[in-house]
């Protein structure tokens, strides 16, 4: 458990806290932000098609 003081906004603490996860999720991935890039590239584009934008 964390605690913050009231003048942290609280949107930066949860981007604070998705990059932590992210750099977790990362952690010996051998994947480069070239590979990364793409990958969410075909991702939003899917979600596009799927949604019908």
């Amino acid at each position: 458990m964390v605690t913050l003081s009231s003048k942290v906004d609280p949107i930066e603490a949860q981007r604070m806290l998705d990059h932590l996860r992210y750099l977790e999720l990362t952690a010996g991935s051998k994947a480069t932000q070239r590979q990364a890039d793409a990958l969410a590239a075909e991702a939003s584009a899917n979600i596009r098609r799927a949604s019908g934008s």
